[in-house]
């Protein structure tokens, strides 16, 4: 019984370890949050419907067609009453509210959304800026100036008389500088040609599309998350089905017991063993009921269902019958991550391209307008002005052909990557094709071992009937049985996480993932 119980705590420490990494496999990377205008509303649209969606998730779930009556079987042992209530949800059901409900999906959509912001950050280059300035200024004393009225009749009059009599005529005093002195000021900054924004603009709508296919990624890992776990309880569901059965057969040693010593061929020593061995397999039912009710509530969780609900027993996965060079080339034609590095050399390329770009010159156009209550020597309160400018850096310090050897070399890491990965599905392909070869022997041996088991145990009950064997032949040759269909049922679980591991590494990715 020891055996069966650290079978027990393993397959409880794996639902565990699973649902508490998956909040940590998908946290966003931290970036400022954008300002709620037009554009964020019309793109968080979905995200606004899928959020008051999720407001009903606490409601029961419609069930597919197929999961109609194929609810795992209900507990029948006497000794354990194992009863579950709530709407019935299959595996397929169980995606979809993880990918409506489960916050990490969310997160996944606001890294595509802040992704494309950064397109309008990129086209803000070419775009006109636009700036105000106002200043109050407090002067010391207030300035004026009187200049010589060069177009008045009274300099004509001075030019024809005799000037050494005449004073020279001035004109009216002009202010230039008041006391209290105000101004506003609009400039606005064009530009007109920018060869660097090319490349960079190119890299935004890019990067849009790259994280598109990472957040497929994130899905596709979360929901083959959702799917080991599903299995998982579902065989936890089994062991306790199993548990109920050796339950049955210690009650029958039991009774062999108590029957044996009423007629004199057997001891309380007998009856004791017997008594013990059943008090054992009842604690490890409850223990794995508990571990079975565990495993619910954190898929529950998971997937934003309240309340308690009836798992559908999953489909049987079919065996891959292809060979391992051609799950090899499948998966190398079908990973997403071989995309998602291929666009990684382009936007490298595209970068170094941009500082090339650096020695093109710039062109620009602004436009300043100012208004003062000071009109100065040419007396206009509101002056305005246009001017086209070029800018050319020629020589930098050497900075850009710095850079441009840096970018040079985050290409060739860029295709470095693609190589190694590469030669890591192919690792990983031939690692998983052999685990899961490993895993069906295992599983063919556990179901033989199983029928042995039966039939020794069998044979040893009807000796313990008739006298020809002891009480502790009986209750080894019980556990001996228990233990082989615990076995067995690990056995299940391990081969067919191996086919979705396979399947998931040859590329086989969820619909849901994919939208």
């Amino acid at each position: 019984m020891k055996y069966s119980m650290n079978i027990l705590l393993s397959v409880m420490v794996g639902c565990t370890v699973l649902f508490s990494g998956l909040a940590m496999a998908q946290t966003p990377e931290e970036t400022p949050s954008a300002e709620t205008d037009d554009a964020r509303d019309a793109a968080s649209a979905d995200t606004a419907s899928e959020n008051r969606d999720a407001d009903t998730a606490d409601m029961p779930p419609v069930p597919f067609s197929e999961d109609k009556g194929a609810a795992l079987p209900r507990m029948t042992a006497d000794s354990y009453q194992f009863n579950e209530s709530g709407p019935l949800i299959s595996l397929e059901r169980a995606q979809q509210l993880a990918r409506k409900n489960n916050p990490s999906f969310r997160n996944l959509d606001e890294q595509i959304y802040q992704s494309e912001v950064l397109i309008r950050s990129a086209w803000a280059m070419l775009l006109p800026t636009v700036s105000a300035s106002a200043q109050l200024i407090r002067n010391k004393s207030e300035s004026s100036m009187a200049f010589p009225a060069f177009a008045s009749p009274a300099f004509k009059q001075w030019v024809n008389d005799d000037t050494d009599s005449v004073p020279f005529p001035m004109g009216d005093e002009i202010v230039i500088q008041k006391k209290w002195q105000s101004s506003i000021g609009l400039t606005t900054n064009v530009t007109l040609f920018n060869a660097r924004s090319i490349p960079l603009i190119q890299n935004a709508y890019d990067m849009v599309d790259q994280q598109r296919l990472k957040a497929q990624i994130a899905r596709n890992d979360l929901l083959f998350a959702v799917t080991s776990a599903y299995y998982q309880i579902a065989n936890l569901r089994e062991l306790v089905n199993v548990y109920a059965d050796n339950i049955t057969v210690a009650k029958e040693s039991l009774r062999m017991a108590e029957a044996r010593k009423l007629v004199g061929q057997g001891t309380q020593i007998d009856v004791m063993r017997a008594q013990i061995q059943l008090k054992e397999m009842e604690q490890t039912l409850a223990d794995a009921a508990d571990a079975y009710n565990t495993a619910k509530r954190s898929l529950a969780l998971f997937i934003g269902v309240k309340g308690d609900f009836q798992l559908v027993m999953p489909r049987q996965i079919q065996d891959v019958e292809q060979t391992e060079a051609s799950l090899t080339d499948s998966a190398l034609s079908n990973r997403v991550e071989l995309r998602s590095a291929e666009m990684d050399v382009v936007l490298a390329r595209r970068m170094i391209e941009e500082t090339r770009n650096k020695w093109i010159p710039k062109f620009d156009a602004t436009f300043k307008v100012d208004l003062s209550n000071v009109g100065g020597f040419s007396g206009e309160k509101v002056n305005w002005m246009l001017i086209f400018g070029m800018n050319w850096s020629i020589f930098e310090g050497g900075a850009r052909l710095a850079e441009r050897d840096e970018r040079a070399s985050k290409i060739r890491m860029a295709q470095n990557q693609i190589d190694q990965l590469k030669l890591d599905i192919k690792t990983d392909v031939a690692n998983k094709v052999q685990d899961k070869i490993s895993k069906q022997r295992k599983l063919e041996v556990s179901g033989e071992l199983v029928a042995l088991a039966e039939e020794n145990h069998k044979m040893i009950s009807k000796q313990y009937e008739v006298g020809m064997a002891n009480s502790l032949e009986l209750t080894d040759a019980a556990n001996e049985l228990a233990n082989k269909k615990v076995m067995q049922v690990v056995a299940k679980l391990e081969y067919e996480l191996s086919l979705l591991t396979l399947g998931k590494t040859v590329g086989e990715y969820s619909s849901l993932a994919l939208k």
